[in-house]
């Protein structure tokens, strides 16, 4: 066999390796809706994640988790997320709704924050977004028991 054919095999062979590598490539998937939300002090608010299988031909399940929201000093107990199963290929969507409480007390009004990472369970890949919850305030008010 010349140098030439052996050239040829050897760039034949790596071209074969490059295309099969591409074939088993990770999967394609994007989190492509989550609403924000605000409440008061002992509210339940309600959120709706939604995952886009952007893969051309597998079907995907995701797991998603969520850190403790924060707003730097105080936090809030992170929600629990279902799992996302089956989304068929090509663009199909899932979702999953869950709740976040607001503690009765030790949290202060503002923006709450948390990172939510979901991973396709096939193959690890992950995709994050920010989950924000705005805490209302509440007007503070003293009577004077008083009478004159």
């Amino acid at each position: 066999m010349g140098v030439n054919q052996m050239k040829k095999l050897l760039l034949a062979m790596l071209t074969i390796m490059v295309l099969s590598i591409a074939l088993v490539s990770a999967a394609d998937f994007s989190i492509t809706s989550l609403n924000t939300g605000s409440g008061d002090l002992g509210d339940t608010v309600s959120y709706t994640l939604e995952v886009q299988n952007d893969d051309l031909t597998e079907t995907l399940s995701f797991t998603c988790t969520s850190t403790d929201l924060t707003d730097g000093t105080y936090t809030i107990t992170a929600p629990s997320i279902s799992d996302i199963n089956a989304v068929t290929p090509n663009g199909g969507t899932g979702t999953s709704t869950f709740d976040v409480t607001i503690p009765t007390e030790s949290v202060a009004a503002g923006l709450y924050t948390s990172t939510i990472t979901c991973t396709e369970d096939f193959n690890q890949t992950e995709q994050t977004t920010t989950l924000e919850l705005t805490v209302n305030s509440v007007d503070s008010f003293s009577t004077n028991s008083e009478i004159d």
